[in-house]
């Protein structure tokens, strides 16, 4: 985040530098480009349907501030024509994150060390617990919306269906395959829907590939996964009363993580068992 503090505070639209196109979605374009000669990205979003959305994405990244797993929020307008567009339109200008996607990060290498497959989930849980200490429920929680910085650090993306916890609630939103039941089945929403996102999000992680997933099933943990790592994903997953907060999702991961780095630092060459067996239970 260092160089990005402060300039949405700011921000003056005709200073941005317009980039290639580097996303599509149903919102609109996203660009690469440049503000005040540090590297952003640019998310445009097309017609009068998104105007909602934009005013509510912008207000959810002011209320986070600053923190190290939050993508950096650098500024907004309403009223801006990209290259090459028709018509003028909203945008959202944030800190451009090289590393690209965590799905594409765990599926495109052959062997990820456990360790680094902790803190890549660690990362995560400690972006939307800030989230929850705020009083927002993210709503979709999934690898494409977990981004990687150029050091490598995990940060959280899109804040387009966030809201206040029991404020405004659409019915059934987020992603297939990631949505708690009590979304799918009432619409409710509450901090323990992205717990249950995450848990998936973690599975992934784990086993480095997509989990294939109906609307009513969570993926199968095979014996191979650390015991302690496999309980936690089964909490997340336990009914919305039972699943434990995000804080004390990051606690469990500091301390599989300490454990593993100490049973690292104390293998030989010889030894086996590895970083694996200080987890089972």
């Amino acid at each position: 985040m260092e160089g990005y503090q402060d300039l949405w505070k700011d921000f003056k639209p005709e200073k941005l530098k317009w980039g290639r196109r580097i996303a599509s979605g149903g919102y609109g374009d996203e660009f690469a480009g440049a503000y005040d000669r540090k590297k952003v990205a640019i998310k445009v979003m097309i017609g009068s349907a998104f105007a909602e959305a934009f005013q509510r994405e912008v207000s959810t990244w002011i209320q986070l501030g600053d923190h190290p797993n939050i993508a950096m929020f650098i500024g907004a307008t309403k009223d801006i024509k990209p290259p090459k567009q028709l018509k003028r339109c909203c945008c959202i200008v944030s800190e451009f994150l090289p590393g690209g996607t965590l799905a594409a990060y765990i599926t495109k290498r052959k062997k990820i060390a456990l360790s680094r497959k902790l803190q890549l989930a660690l990362d995560a849980v400690r972006g939307v617990s800030h989230l929850h200490s705020k009083n927002i429920i993210h709503r979709d929680v999934k690898l494409e919306n977990l981004i990687l910085d150029g050091e490598g650090r995990v940060k959280i993306l899109d804040f387009g269906i966030s809201r206040i916890e029991d404020v405004d609630m659409s019915v059934n939103v987020g992603s297939r395959g990631y949505k708690a039941p009590e979304v799918m089945i009432h619409g409710s929403c509450g901090c323990k829907c992205d717990v249950f996102s995450f848990g998936i999000c973690l599975w992934e992680i784990y086993y480095q590939k997509r989990a294939q997933l109906n609307m009513s099933t969570t993926p199968r943990i095979g014996d191979d996964c650390p015991g302690d790592l496999s309980n936690l994903m089964i909490r997340c997953w336990r009914d919305c009363k039972d699943r434990p907060k995000m804080a004390v999702v990051a606690k469990d991961l500091e301390v599989m993580l300490s454990k593993t780095e100490d049973d690292m630092g104390s293998q030989t060459n010889n030894q086996v068992g590895g970083c694996f067996g200080c987890l089972r239970r």
